[in-house]
């Protein structure tokens, strides 16, 4: 679609009959477009199209409303649609006492909505009336202006937006419970439609106050609506959508009860930081096309980082960084099917599949990278100018880049272009040759090293002083020996290192972020087959008496792949460390997040201590919150009759974060049969269509392999079905296949290479090769 084309404003007059889940509406759009103009209107009835009050000629195919150019001034567009199931565009979101109606737009649903020209780098502001047949509550972008009835029809009018894209814009149609408080000038409101758990959104609205105050004080740009909505969604695909003034949320990362866990209060923090951070990045300044989409997303998710460790210090939130954001990119850069962080998109389609770890992980962790290379107060002064001079319009990865050098005095362009501009990451080499150190550079991958160079900012400790060089060549040497060298001085550097002496390495790391450092890539080399899994498993015994997040998180989720692998070759020394970090955080306080990973995962895999457990199920609702996910995965291994006993304790469950709880032990159940019983219970319809997706815990299960891809193979259409987004299946894929397919290696590459399904292809290719990575493994180990 060219873009030759301005919109001024939205006028937007919707009609809702709430219980025939349809409406009626007139869309006028003030619009000056050179060239013939396009509408994105998907699967609406359009009655006419006009332009200044005249009929005009127009072809619409189902999708696109064309109309011959040039097209100067209010082109008006009256419509009629309804309301579906599909996670995607407008939607019906059911709960226990009825539903609401709500929207999810990103990247491509607002045309399913009204007709507009539904693409980000045409931003308009937006004047909206909304009625709806019945005493309901309306949420949208802005507050409303004016409230009243018009015969048996309530009327909203709502402020007229900023310039805004669409796919930022939501409406909420239904009853709500509220929860309110102000930061400045600025309404803050949780807005629920399940009356008893109003209470429960407490947390996330001092978190949202505490961020607000931080990112406007940091960015130096006050936030700039006058109020901001948390929303739980009862049903949504996504996490959270970050719709300007109107964040959406589904239930586990917004809501904190009383049966809530220190990993529940942590996730809803980050979420909720997360969301607001895009009121400034990717709401005020926007991407100009899906290829920069990580300029919203990478910015989001490292800035959330910065606003919950100012909020809570005492959480060492940078360990969850590089376990969650960093570690799990890593893996998905190995690959030779992973993408660049700034992505080619030639279509919209397209943009599903790279909301994934790359745009996401590993642009945020080049950001801590980068942060780290200029300092932080010239990355901050960078920011706040590149968000004053874009404010309102759009801007690309080269606008920031050039904002940031401007204040730094870098070369920010040159080295930070490489890094996202094409796929992949480093791996260095170290070699003691002569009187020095060779350090050798090349691409780390799986399957194999492949010749190729980055701009490195390498920060090193030799001999106990911290230095720092620009690798940006093949090789360089340094002075000195590397019996005390570490590279990667506290784990800030986006790329792998192969010491030839890991024990030594591990020694000379000074703290936990450099241990972690060390213990990440002597894994990555054993997925690669360059180092042996007793030369691993060694660290991981000499990790044994350490107990923190960063650490036991990251060696519980690697021992864990391994077990999923092949049980047999790294089960007794899982239960050893499991026991062993048991017994560490046996009376000690303020770790419940760690104690809650550990007792979880051991019930899985220590049959003993699953026995020990396994009966307390009957009293679930009166267990420490810290125990519930252990006492279910104990009686998945243990108990008598696993599935029946978990379907009838998930049906008694009043929240989505029990809920889940139970839907991912009855996905660990090692009994076929009872293991069958829950993939059926997956697609019954008693489970929410969001938690489609757990079917990823089940992929982990290494017992029922082949039923997995069974029930892939019948079941992958209801993917795309439910969430409306082709992008679901390719991540599912990604995270799926590669143990589903193990010992099945050629069925599930005939079945792959079957499906023809635009939107989908990263996730096969990536699927595929990280299968062969841990087939190789598997035989190996």
């Amino acid at each position: 679609m060219s873009l030759n084309i301005n919109v001024e404003l939205y006028v937007v007059d919707l009609r809702f009959r709430f219980r025939d889940l349809a409406y009626e509406g007139v869309v006028e759009v003030h619009v000056d477009s050179t060239g013939d103009l396009q509408l994105n209107a998907v699967d609406l009835r359009v009655r006419s199209v006009e332009v200044d009050g005249r009929s005009i000629d127009y072809v619409y195919d189902g999708r696109v409303i064309r109309v011959r150019g040039p097209v100067r001034g209010v082109v008006r567009v009256p419509f009629e649609g309804r309301v579906p199931d599909r996670l995607l565009g407008i939607y019906r979101a059911p709960y226990g006492g009825g539903y609401i109606i709500t929207t999810q737009f990103e990247p491509t649903g607002a045309r399913y909505f009204i007709p507009c020209i539904d693409h980000p780098a045409v931003k308009a502001r937006f004047r909206v009336r909304v009625s709806v047949d019945g005493d309901y509550d309306v949420i949208f972008n802005t507050p409303p202006v004016r409230v009243y009835w018009d015969g048996r029809w309530k009327v909203f009018e709502f402020a007229e937006t900023p310039k805004m894209s669409t796919y930022l814009l939501y409406l909420g149609i239904g009853r709500f419970f509220e929860l309110r408080d102000r930061v400045g000038n600025v309404d803050v409101i949780f807005a629920t439609p399940v009356r008893d758990r109003v209470e429960d959104g407490r947390f996330a609205i001092d978190v949202a106050k505490g961020v607000l105050d931080f990112y406007s004080n940091y960015f130096g740009i006050p936030y700039p609506l006058p109020k901001l909505h948390l929303i739980h969604v009862p049903e949504f695909a996504a996490g959270a959508m970050e719709n300007w003034g109107a964040i959406t949320f589904r239930e586990t990362a917004l809501l904190v009860g009383r049966g809530s866990t220190e990993l529940t209060r942590r996730r809803v923090a980050e979420v909720v930081a997360h969301e607001i951070a895009h009121q400034w990045f990717g709401d005020l300044v926007t991407m100009r096309w899906w290829d920069d989409l990580w300029l919203n997303e990478s910015f989001a998710t490292f800035m959330s980082y910065k606003a919950v460790d100012k909020l809570f210090p005492e959480w060492s939130v940078w360990h969850r960084f590089l376990v969650d954001e960093t570690a799990g990119s890593l893996l998905r850069d190995s690959l030779m099917s992973t993408h660049p962080v700034h992505v080619p998109i030639s279509s919209e389609e397209e943009a599903f599949e790279i909301f994934d770890d790359i745009s996401y992980g590993k642009g945020a962790s080049l950001l801590r990278m980068l942060e780290n290379y200029v300092g932080e107060e010239d990355f901050r002064r960078g920011l706040s100018n590149y968000l004053r001079k874009y404010s309102y319009s759009n801007a690309s990865e080269d606008d920031l880049w050039g904002s940031i050098e401007e204040v730094s005095g870098k070369p920010v362009t040159r080295v930070m272009k490489v890094w996202v501009d094409k796929p992949g990451h480093p791996v260095i080499m170290v070699e003691d040759v002569g009187g020095g150190v060779v350090l050798r550079q090349s691409r780390f991958v799986l399957s194999g090293n492949t010749a190729d160079t980055w701009p490195i900012p390498i920060v090193y400790r030799l001999n106990g002083a911290v230095n720092t060089v620009l690798m940006d060549r093949e090789s360089i040497t340094i002075s000195g020996s590397s019996a005390s060298l570490f590279l990667n001085v506290n784990g800030s550097g986006y790329y792998r290192v192969r010491y030839s002496d890991w024990s030594r390495a591990l020694n000379n790391a000074a703290n936990d972020f450099e241990r972690w450092s060390v213990i990440n890539d002597a894994y990555a080399h054993l997925l690669q087959g360059s180092i042996g899994l007793g030369e691993y498993l060694g660290l991981v015994r000499s990790l044994g008496g350490v107990v923190n997040y960063l650490l036991t998180t990251t060696v519980i989720m690697q021992l864990g792949t391994l077990y999923s692998i092949k049980p047999s070759s790294v089960k007794d020394v899982f239960i050893d460390y499991l026991r062993s970090q048991s017994k560490l955080l046996e009376g000690v306080s303020g770790m419940g997040d760690v104690r809650e990973l550990v007792l979880s995962r051991r019930a899985l895999v220590d049959e003993d201590y699953a026995k020990s457990i396994a009966g307390l199920v009957g009293d679930y609702q009166g267990l420490d919150p810290v125990m519930r996910q252990a006492v279910v995965n104990a009686y998945a291994v243990v108990g008598e009759r696993p599935f029946e006993t978990l379907r009838d304790l998930y049906r008694s469950l009043g929240t989505d974060e029990d809920r889940v709880r139970v839907l991912s032990a009855m996905l660990s159940i090692p009994s076929r049969d009872e293991y069958q019983k829950a993939l059926d219970f997956l697609v019954s319809g008693e489970v929410k269509r969001q938690d489609l997706q757990y079917f990823t815990v089940g992929s982990r299960n290494p017992y029922v392999r082949d039923l997995n891809l069974k029930w892939l193979m019948s079941n992958y259409r209801r993917f795309i079905e439910a969430y409306g987004d082709p992008g679901v299946l390719s991540r599912l894929l990604t995270y799926s296949i590669p143990l589903i397919g193990i010992g099945q290696e050629d069925e599930v590459e005939r079945f792959l290479n079957s499906l023809n399904l635009p939107g989908i292809e990263m996730g096969v290719r990536a699927g595929l090769e990280l299968m062969r990575v841990y087939s190789r493994l598997f035989h190996n180990i």
